[in-house]
């Protein structure tokens, strides 16, 4: 069995101009980082995200990805100066394991916050995203090959524990407009994800990174009875061959509590549930297994801890720096 699933995603890989090559989420309304440097320093605090997807329980070496990203804008420091003030920064970590194939992402953000921009009330945000992309095999790499021959004299199969790393580079824009919280009152997002186009080279046997594109938006519909909020949102993502349109609704009460329903159009549908306690967010979503493979998986489960926390710089009595919270 796991011969065969090593082969099914070897497959995968080996035509990937027919599927994407990043990670997905159901929480990514809440995790703009992953997919947008200009996210970087958005909120008016130190946000810190973590997220484990476990996708198609039940199957062999099923995937599993985990990420953590950490943002804050520059203004927490306490430096009166223009262009730190409105600089925003941020750090991205993504393990992404699926069968034998192991991917690691590292990435340093960087946004510039403009203000007014066509609206009163308004934020634009452009980023730029550095990093390298790690991939590899596992040492103990089992291949089938179609000709049923040894995987050693197939030079189109990468060996066993080949490991190889490449430059990274994406970029971004979010633009928010209003005074409500956390994404304000409605927004839209537009960014590029391995902007090179990159290829990793595993001893010869190469490998093309896709370029990505995110199209993201949200709003938040305030109810007749302030204790409701509706928060629907959409996430497009494309490779410039396939695409995939997710649209998500969360219902908000007393902006602790919530919980909602996401639908990849042509895929499946997911159900998420989560809340606050003072700085911390907590969310879970479950994914029912798509038509086909729902007798050999039981669903996809994901969960989000979050962080956030103000933290401002500010001059002591005797000229010195003291940290606030």
């Amino acid at each position: 069995m796991k011969k065969i699933v090593s082969f099914f995603i070897f497959v995968l890989f080996s035509t990937y101009s027919f599927g994407q090559q990043d990670p997905e989420f159901s929480h990514n309304m809440f995790d703009h980082l992953s997919v947008n440097p200009a996210a970087a320093g958005l909120y008016d605090a130190v946000n810190a995200r973590l997220l484990n997807s476990q996708k198609m329980l039940g199957m062999p070496d099923a995937p599993v990805t985990t990420t953590f990203a950490v943002d804050a804008p520059l203004n927490i420091i306490g430096i009166e100066n223009t262009f730190i003030k409105n600089s925003g920064v941020g750090l991205f970590f993504a393990t992404d394991e699926a069968g034998f194939r192991k991917n690691f992402d590292f990435k340093f953000d960087y946004s510039y916050r403009l203000k007014d921009i066509g609206f009163e009330e308004s934020i634009l945000q452009i980023g730029l995203g550095l990093g390298v992309r790690n991939g590899s095999f596992a040492s103990d790499t089992d291949w089938l090959t179609p000709s049923g021959g040894a995987a050693s004299t197939d030079q189109s199969l990468p060996v066993a524990g080949a490991s190889a790393s490449v430059f990274d580079l994406d970029l971004g824009a979010f633009y928010k407009i209003g005074t409500g919280e956390d994404d304000g009152n409605w927004y839209a997002a537009f960014s590029l994800k391995h902007l090179s186009s990159p290829t990793v080279d595993f001893n010869g046997v190469e490998e093309n990174i896709k370029r990505h594109y995110y199209l993201t938006g949200g709003y938040v519909y305030e109810t007749p009875n302030p204790l409701f909020q509706v928060r629907p949102s959409i996430f497009i993502l494309s490779d410039g061959i396939s695409s995939k349109i997710n649209i998500n609704a969360n219902v908000w009460y007393d902006r602790k509590y919530w919980g909602g329903v996401s639908y990849g159009i042509g895929e499946s549908i997911g159900f998420m549930i989560g809340g606050t306690y003072e700085d911390f967010d907590f969310g879970y979503a479950y994914n029912m297994a798509r038509e086909g493979i729902s007798e050999y998986s039981s669903g996809s489960h994901e969960i989000m801890i979050g962080y956030r926390f103000e933290f401002k710089m500010v001059k002591g009595k005797n000229g010195g720096d003291s940290v606030r919270n």
